[in-house]
């Protein structure tokens, strides 16, 4: 027994000292450099590249087994570039050799020095290494077996690596079908461990720059890195990234270019047999200066938890918050199916409150001077919605602006048309409206121009608008519109509803209606740009409108007073504004009951035959109250005349007939104001703005004559006091005369 003992030791002993020697004497007798041509002939059948060793090979034995390559290099693909596709400077692996006996694989730190990795596509869409992947599918079942066969005969019972260090590496991306160009440089990557099981760090730092899109930016990325090989996870906890923005151009030459930092952290684990990747405490913080950005500065921060299934395409975001210009901040939840061929996505976010006036501050936009200061100083809301089959839906919608309440729904659909706009349906309400308190302050509006220059400019303006006609045509809209209470320009309106249609270029803002000064309105409006030569018409009717007030709104003594109505049916054809008012047909009738006109005084009751003009005591003397006001107009080529209008008073009344040139705004009208004691006719020519009023003094003596005479016939057949009749009639023509000569005005 203890022979044989000896025997094996000296078995043993001899073993080793044999190891030992071939350890101190392979690498003496053998130069791995010797076979660099065979290497390189290997590589390149393998690959079908050209494959360089320009430095020496390196052998090593014990403890470790291992390899040295110096300045080695890859051809690239002979329709892509002459510039190598992969050079390293220097490459080192080093295996155990005593764990090898044990079945293990223990590697010391990889070390991989200088790389620099060229990769793109052509201009073509070719990318310089699909030969390769060609090259592999075609050894790829020989390679299956052998695997299989040496699986059989050698397994393998762990694997541990040291670390693994990459240094100064560079990877370049070039796309000549898009003729961009990125180059990340400085690459530095550590990886620290022991075991793939067990827990170790890794860091990566990196410069980006680009020409075209201009970027230039340094990245870092910390984590620690758990591999759990046996349950197919990879865990990263604690992983931060640091972005250094130096510049990026946005084809803007005007703007200086984006820069900033951003900081990204978050805990990572993802299982990449069921796809399944959760995100935890994921935090964003930026800081981003120049570019498009409104401000130049934006200070952002985004908070979330996310869970993400790539094979089941899938995704749900919780505990979502956002804030920016340290003003707006949202939270919310969403979650998503079908992400990588059909997305549907739904969710629900709140926007805390906040105040728009400071959030236009803080975006450098012209400050608001409105009416109340108050104005856009709170704004909060909540929204439900959807997307997907190219559909987003704004489901639930509810927002708080001031004093205003908004509720609603909202749905946008067919993103993908080629032609037209989405097409748009809503449904939206207010409870109470104030536009006025939004309004510009009396100070912030500025004389700009003269009022000459202003009338110009804008009667250019008018003769140069036109309708967008391809804008119409694009349209597809159906909505609904409720507001209880609005006010505008001092102007109150409450219960106005609206329906705004849109389809194949006809557009009709059709019903409006709305209670207004205790009057209803209801309108039908449509735009018809299918056609070609567009077509606009215009249907209003306006009932009981107190006068009085609606002016009241307007000046501080109303013009005028009583109850009104309005109806209008109108019809135009052309695009451009004034081809509209030269092509106008239609009918508009007004009318005004019980009321009174202030400025002049139409009664003959305030002439005493005696006193002569007497006013009544307490009576306002520039005010003239009618019974009944009715004007009718017939509308042609833009030509309104009227044979109808008519005034009548307790105990006067006024006929008259004439036209208006819309296209030119000019009109020609004459009136006769029969005051009973005469009849005075008055002819109103001219622009619009600047009308010309005379007084056709020759007709009032034939008037007045006239008036004699029928007053003598009259009374001669009811046997009246002629002479006493006829004379009281001249004697007040007469002063009638007299004062609208500029004579005594008692």
């Amino acid at each position: 027994m203890n022979k044989t003992i000896k025997i094996l030791v000296v078995l043993a002993a001899s073993l080793l000292i044999i190891c030992v020697a071939a350890v101190i004497i392979i690498p003496m007798v053998v130069n791995p450099n010797d076979y660099k041509p065979q290497v390189e002939e290997a590589v390149q059948e393998a690959t079908g590249r050209t494959f360089q060793v320009e430095g020496d090979i390196e052998l090593s034995f014990f403890p470790w087994i291992g390899f040295r390559l110096n300045r080695v290099s890859l051809g690239n693909a002979p329709w892509f570039s002459q510039v190598p596709m992969t050079r390293i400077k220097e490459a080192d692996v080093k295996v155990g050799l005593i764990p090898l006996l044990s079945r293990e694989i223990v590697v010391e730190t990889c070390l991989l020095k200088g790389l620099q990795l060229y990769l793109g596509k052509d201009s073509s869409g070719k990318s310089n290494w699909m030969d390769l992947h060609e090259k592999q599918a075609e050894t790829s079942t020989s390679d299956q077996a052998k695997k299989s066969t040496s699986e059989n005969q050698f397994s393998i019972k762990s694997i541990s690596v040291r670390g693994v260090e990459i240094s100064d590496a560079e990877i370049t991306w070039e796309d000549q079908q898009k003729k961009e160009k990125y180059t990340a440089s400085s690459i530095n990557m550590k990886v620290t461990g022991s075991n793939l099981s067990e827990p170790f760090t890794a860091s990566l730092s990196m410069a980006v720059d680009s020409a075209k899109p201009d970027i230039k930016a340094i990245m870092n990325l910390t984590s620690q890195i758990t591999l759990e090989l046996s349950e197919n996870t990879i865990l990263c906890k604690g992983t931060q990234i640091d972005i250094d923005l130096q510049r990026m151009s946005l084809q803007q030459p005007e703007k200086k270019p984006l820069s900033g930092k951003l900081k990204l952290t978050g805990d990572l684990k993802a299982d990449w047999k069921t796809g399944l990747a959760e995100l935890k405490n994921l935090e964003l913080a930026s800081t981003l200066e120049g570019g498009p950005i409104p401000g130049e500065r934006i200070d952002a921060a985004l908070a979330a938890n996310m869970v993400l299934n790539w094979l089941q395409q899938t995704i749900v975001v919780t505990c979502l918050k956002a804030d920016v210009y340290n003003n707006l901040s949202l939270t919310g939840t969403f979650n998503g199916k079908k992400l990588f061929t059909s997305p549907v996505v739904n969710g629900v976010i709140t926007l805390d409150n906040f105040s728009p006036k400071a959030l236009m501050k803080a975006m450098a936009l012209p400050p608001l001077d409105a009416m109340d200061p108050k104005a856009l100083t709170e704004m909060e809301a909540n929204l439900q919605f959807s997307y997907g089959a190219d559909k987003a839906v704004i489901e639930s919608l509810t927002v708080h602006l001031d004093d205003t309440v908004f509720t609603g729904q909202m749905t946008a659909a067919h993103f993908s048309k080629t032609a037209g706009l989405p097409s748009l349906t809503f449904d939206l309400n207010a409870d109470a409206l104030d536009v006025d308190r939004y309004l510009p302050s009396k100070k912030s509006e500025k004389v700009t121009s003269s009022p000459t220059a202003d009338v110009s400019s804008n009667k250019n303006a008018k003769e140069s608008a036109e309708l967008p006609v391809e804008l119409l045509k694009s349209l597809d809209v159906d909505g609904q519109l409720k507001i209880g209470k609005l006010r505008v320009y001092k102007i109150p309106t409450n219960n106005i509803e609206a329906r705004v249609t849109a389809q194949n270029g006809r557009v009709a803002l059709s019903p409006l209606s709305l209670n207004i000064f205790q009057g209803t309105l209801n309108t039908d409006v449509v735009v018809d740009a299918s056609l070609k030569t567009p077509l606009s018409s215009l249907v209003l009717k306006l009932k009981q409108l107190d006068l009085e007030k609606t002016l009241g709104s307007f000046m501080k003594t109303p013009a005028a007073g009583g109850s009104a109505g309005l109806n209008m049916d109108l019809q135009a054809k052309g695009s451009k504004y004034i081809d509209m008012l030269s092509k106008l047909d239609g009918k508009i009738s007004l009318a005004a009951l019980d009321g009174y006109i202030r400025g002049f005084r139409l009664e003959p009751g305030r002439f005493d035959r005696q006193k002569g003009y007497s006013p009544p005591a307490g009576d306002v003397p520039n005010l003239t109250e009618f019974e009944r006001v009715g004007v009718d107009f017939d509308i042609k080529d833009g030509l309104a005349t009227t044979r109808n209008i008519k005034v009548k008073t307790h105990n006067a009344s006024i006929d008259g007939t004439g036209s208006i040139d819309l296209a030119t705004q000019r009109m020609d009208m004459t009136f006769d104001a029969d005051l009973q004691i005469m009849v005075v006719p008055i002819s109103v020519e001219g622009p619009l703005t600047d009308p010309h009023i005379t007084v056709n003094t020759s007709r009032i003596l034939m008037n007045t004559v006239k008036r004699v005479g029928s007053i003598l016939e009259k009374s001669v057949k009811t046997g009246g006091d002629v002479g006493k009749g006829a004379v009281d009639i001249l004697r007040e023509g007469t002063k009638g005369i007299i004062n609208l000569f500029g004579g005594s005005k008692k």
